[in-house]
């Protein structure tokens, strides 16, 4: 009963094509937060697809999770968004448990 998918950079379905064979819509194409760049290769392929959403997880190094990796992220996360919304796509964040998980200042990722 699944109309829509949130395909993963790289993994089948790889085209539109694909997915309508199977009665799908790409609903979001889904990579690694360090995959979002360059952008308009993630862009184009996001529009090839039809999707409406880019969704990244992780920080722009997914096994770096300090309180500086995570506000070294969010600049490019932001402009990222702001330029994707040009595009007519809107950017998510798949979370994870890390990101709750307290920095030793106390503060959380997320």
């Amino acid at each position: 009963g699944y109309t829509a998918i949130e395909g993963m950079q790289g993994r089948p379905p790889h085209t539109k094509e694909d997915a309508d064979t199977h009665g799908l819509t790409y609903l979001a194409v889904h990579l690694p937060t360090i995959r979002l760049f360059p952008l308009g290769s993630v862009i184009a392929d996001a529009k090839q697809k039809g999707a409406k959403y880019v969704v990244v997880s992780g920080l722009l190094d997914w096994n770096k999770r300090t309180e500086n990796d995570y506000r070294a992220a969010t600049p490019s996360l932001n402009e990222a968004g702001e330029e994707l919304q040009k595009h007519g796509l809107t950017l998510l964040y798949h979370n994870h448990e890390f990101e709750f998980e307290p920095q030793p200042s106390g503060v959380l990722g997320l």
